[in-house]
């Protein structure tokens, strides 16, 4: 009873006194609060996974997912990459023509009707090379230099960014002898010039070509190529494709492989088309999934090696076995028939 009312008491001047002190004797040890999680500062990284284009207001672009995949990338957003081997990079695979609208790149990848005339590129260091999309049509996305009897491209970067210079870092960088310039597979030629180390070396340009300048440096005469873009409103937005001569669509079809759609980072097997196929040129539609899809081979028959003989199927095996079974039971038979005969005339 003293002990109760010792604590009455005690609990009383507790509270009197607003709570401002912890008597331990009463409340007992304290136990520590629950720490709040600590936010951690990692910087977010942008997503790798690949998505379907079908969440993306891309117009036309559409068509690229026959070739590669889609992915979130900062701080361009959404970024396209091909399904190609891991050396390719763009403006390798394709030749050069002067047209009414100037230097004009052919290429002979079936997604070049976007990816060389529309956006930007970047090699991303987890993907590779990606391609930025923009919604302004041009003849060629490309940067140009001009060093002695050399021209060399690279792709258009994304605004405010740029590759190194190509004595600094030439992988972006092709660079073929002028002589070789108006070549078909203009890149089979590539080489490496070595620049003089003078930054201001007046022999380096960074502009187009002349026209001129090339045919007199060896190239050969460039014809003027007419082609035409076949333009479509899609989701508002105005979208080109060129329309090549049919001479141009016969080189683009004697260079092009068709690569099948795989999983990412993956590397697809190529499918030759000939030409006088149907899809031959950049500028025309786009096949169905079916054409971009995995070629399917018929049942291959096995090789007979020398010595070695083909066994026949399970079940051809089994009736010929139980064919011979009922023959040899039909011949004890008969001659079981023939004995009795004997026996009964002797």
């Amino acid at each position: 009873m003293r002990n109760t009312l010792h604590t009455i008491i005690l609990a009383a001047l507790f509270l009197t006194a607003g709570c401002s002190h912890y008597d331990r004797a009463l409340m007992g040890e304290p136990q520590p609060r629950e720490q709040p999680a600590a936010t951690a500062n990692v910087q977010q990284q942008p997503d790798s996974t690949s998505a379907d284009s079908d969440s993306m207001d891309i117009g036309m672009f559409h068509d690229l997912d026959y070739y590669g995949q889609w992915y979130q990338r900062d701080p361009y957003g959404w970024v396209w990459r091909p399904s190609v081997v891991m050396d390719w990079q763009p403006f390798t695979h394709g030749h050069w023509i002067w047209t009414q609208y100037g230097w004009m790149w052919v290429d002979y990848d079936p997604w070049g009707w976007a990816t060389s005339h529309y956006g930007y590129w970047y090699n991303d260091f987890t993907l590779g090379w990606v391609w930025i999309p923009d919604y302004t049509w041009s003849p060629v996305q490309c940067d140009w230099i001009e060093y002695g009897d050399y021209v060399g491209w690279a792709p258009e970067a994304p605004p405010g960014a740029a590759f190194k210079d190509p004595w600094d870092d030439q992988k972006p960088w092709v660079f073929v002898p002028v002589r070789k310039f108006k070549q078909q597979d203009v890149a089979s030629n590539r080489v490496a010039p070595k620049f003089k180390p003078a930054s201001g070396d007046g022999d380096i340009t960074r502009n187009k070509p002349a026209l001129a300048d090339v045919e007199r440096k060896g190239s050969g005469l460039f014809p003027q190529v007419d082609v035409q873009l076949d333009r479509r409103v899609v989701h508002d937005r105005e979208f080109a494709r060129v329309k090549y001569p049919p001479d141009q669509q016969n080189i683009i079809a004697e260079y092009r492989t068709v690569p099948i759609k795989s999983t990412p980072m993956s590397s697809p097997a190529p499918v030759q088309l000939t030409p006088g196929s149907p899809y031959t040129g950049p500028g025309d539609p786009v096949p169905p999934p079916p054409s971009a899809g995995p070629v399917q081979q018929g049942p291959q028959q096995p090789s007979k090696s020398k010595g070695s003989s083909s066994q026949p199927p399970a079940k051809t095996e089994t009736k010929y076995k139980s064919q011979k079974a009922q023959e040899h039971k039909d011949h004890a038979k008969s001659k079981d028939s023939t004995t009795t005969k004997k026996g009964k005339g002797g």
